[in-house]
């Protein structure tokens, strides 16, 4: 039987035309990155005062979603408002916003925010995925190295629409019809990979 919804992976790298904002190293101890790339809830004030700059080797196409190198889920005030009328649980996602600079460091007026994902779901399908244990040498952590993402459908809570992959939390996961509607409505700058392709591509 033939699932009924799919989860791809969110957001990649949408090629050269487009945006992008600087990485967090910039701005954010490593504890506290690793954090937020976690899927740890920060408080909706997190981000308030911080101003982050688009980057200046990324392209100058302002779309309604923004790459980052860290993983995040950059979105417009526009596309904010999108997802805040899907309905989604406090305890789902929470929405960081910040102030975006430009590439000459002036500070834009279009609302920009990271949505961060609350929920980890433990899915991942390793006997399709392409994946590996990586132990660091120094710490001794023990961490999933992922390169394509396929997962176990009825590991997925039936409502979830947003989420984090527990295996690997930088990974975001986006279920299809929600994807679908994102396309519809024509926002832009969001790209996916679809289950079981290849999480890195060279344009």
């Amino acid at each position: 039987m033939t699932p009924k919804f799919t989860y791809p992976s969110i957001p990649h790298d949408p090629g050269p035309k487009p945006a992008g904002i600087r990485p967090l190293s910039a701005y954010l101890l490593a504890s506290v990155r690793i954090r937020l790339k976690s899927g740890e809830r920060m408080g909706e004030a997190f981000l308030s005062n911080l101003e982050i700059q688009l980057s200046k080797e990324a392209g100058d196409h302002l779309t309604d979603f923004l790459y980052s190198e860290d993983r995040l889920l950059v979105a417009s005030g526009r596309a904010q408002e999108f997802l805040e009328g899907q309905r989604f649980l406090p305890e789902e996602i929470e929405y960081l916003s910040f102030r975006l600079k430009d590439k000459k460091g002036k500070v834009r007026p279009d609302p920009y925010c990271v949505v961060n994902p609350l929920v980890k779901v433990a899915c991942l399908d390793v006997e399709k995925s392409n994946c590996n244990l990586f132990t660091n040498p120094v710490s001794g952590k023990v961490r999933w190295n992922v390169e394509s993402i396929a997962v176990r459908d009825d590991a997925i809570p039936p409502d979830l629409r947003l989420f984090r992959l527990a295996e690997d939390p930088s990974r975001i996961l986006i279920r299809s019809d929600l994807l679908a509607a994102i396309r519809k409505a024509k926002f832009t700058g969001l790209v996916a990979r679809e289950p079981g392709e290849a999480l890195t591509k060279i344009f």
